[in-house]
């Protein structure tokens, strides 16, 4: 079962139609799938409802391993169009290219280069008001290509200076989110410091003349994550260091934008996502409590007491410490979340070494269940390139090469 809730301002009951009373406080109803219409407008409202009633399963339509003639390079980002083609982004041809769902090629846009049109290190793609709009965090800029055959290049330059901390300049990383009707863009910056537990994120909106309209709410990494996993604590000529390794095997913190700029949070190691607007008020929360990873194999336990072990000898050849926590014989259950072309929440179950299929829960915007989705293992949709039944994703080849791949989800049975 998974657990929803929903904050509002006020909450209406309707009953057989007439409105019966209004709820000023904070409440919290369970509420049966015969309770009545219900209206959200207010504080809190819980409920449960089953997840994965219906089951979705994601056929591979076709893979390719190139854009017409040119293989790909690395994909690092892709968005699906409303006719279910998808633009597929080349990083190292700093180059998109438009594929359509038969696998052809159909159009290109960008090159490598500083000039109108043209690509630098980029890293990730948004479609959006008829435009592609590429973050090249490097060259710190958003360029804005046309996505039809109407429209000029533009380019923003992001002023990041005044975000950096001394000596230490600040990054623009993730996709852009396109705000204002293609006037605006929220674009997340990272302020970085010499200890990374001060470390800052910010969101801020940029318009395209690449000045800062507004700074908005965005999470920070909670301590607890920052706490997770292996930490070296090595003496330096200005103190002690900390270093952070992460957990092998371990759990990821998610923050995932939807195209209204809100946002989805989760530490992957509890199915416990809490999903705010983008003013920074949380609209709803869902739980999975008894969602469990699986088992990490006995070959995986090994790998990970190995990696323990060659960490504490390295702090005390360094004359440091070493810090772990969180150690689990047991995968993460959220292996990891995204908003699709429709805002609807997919999260990824961690699948167990050697599974033949991958899994994830599907929500509606407002955080209502609508499907469990089901494809075969090995193919990422982290790109949220979704739309209705269709997906893209890639697969690593046989050769470590990218391949795109496009499945149609059917209804199982």
């Amino acid at each position: 079962m998974a657990r929803t809730e929903t904050f509002a301002d006020a909450v209406f009951l309707l009953f057989l139609g007439p409105l019966v009373q209004r709820l000023k406080k904070l409440v919290r109803w369970l509420v049966p799938p015969c309770f009545g219409a219900m209206l959200a407008a207010g504080d809190a409202l819980h409920a449960e409802m089953d997840v994965g009633a219906q089951t979705r399963v994601g056929e591979v339509v076709l893979e390719t391993d190139a854009a017409g003639a040119e293989p790909f390079g690395r994909i690092g980002g892709m968005a699906i169009a409303a006719d279910e083609r998808v633009w597929v982004l080349d990083r190292q041809a700093s180059t998109v290219y438009l594929i359509d769902t038969a696998g052809d090629l159909a159009a290109t846009r960008g090159r490598e280069g500083d000039g109108p049109g043209e690509l630098r290190g980029p890293s990730s793609l948004t479609l959006a008001a008829d435009r592609l709009w590429v973050m090249s965090s490097n060259a710190r800029r958003i360029d804005v290509l046309p996505a039809g055959d109407v429209g000029a290049p533009a380019r923003v330059r992001l002023r990041l200076a005044e975000y950096s901390a001394p000596g230490r300049p600040a990054t623009a990383y993730t996709r852009p989110i396109v705000l204002r009707g293609g006037r605006s863009a929220l674009v997340t910056v990272r302020r970085h410091y010499r200890d990374y537990r001060r470390n800052v994120i910010l969101a801020l909106e940029y318009d395209l003349a690449g000045s800062v309209l507004r700074e908005l709410a965005h999470p920070q990494v909670p301590d607890r994550y920052l706490d997770y996993g292996i930490v070296l604590h090595l003496p330096t000529s200005r103190g002690t260091m900390p270093l952070r390794q992460g957990m092998p095997f371990g759990a990821g913190y998610w923050v995932v934008r939807n195209s209204r700029g809100g946002w989805a949070e989760v530490f992957g190691t509890e199915y416990d996502i809490a999903v705010h607007s983008i003013d920074g008020l949380q609209t709803h929360r869902i739980v999975r409590s008894e969602v469990e990873g699986p088992p990490l194999t006995a070959e995986e336990r090994r790998e990970r007491d190995d990696k323990f072990a060659f960490h504490r000898r390295w702090a005390e050849s360094s004359g440091g410490t070493i810090s772990i926590e969180g150690v689990s014989d047991s995968w993460p259950p959220v292996e990891w979340i995204v908003f699709d072309a429709e805002d609807r929440l997919w999260v990824a179950l961690t699948p167990a070494t050697g599974d033949e299929w991958a899994e994830a829960d599907v929500y509606s915007p407002d955080g209502i269940p609508a499907f469990r989705a089901r494809w075969p293992a090995g193919i990422d949709l982290r790109h949220g390139a979704m739309r209705g039944a269709a997906g893209w994703g890639v697969r690593q080849g046989a050769m470590d090469e990218d391949l795109l791949v496009f499945l149609r989800f059917r209804v199982e049975g």
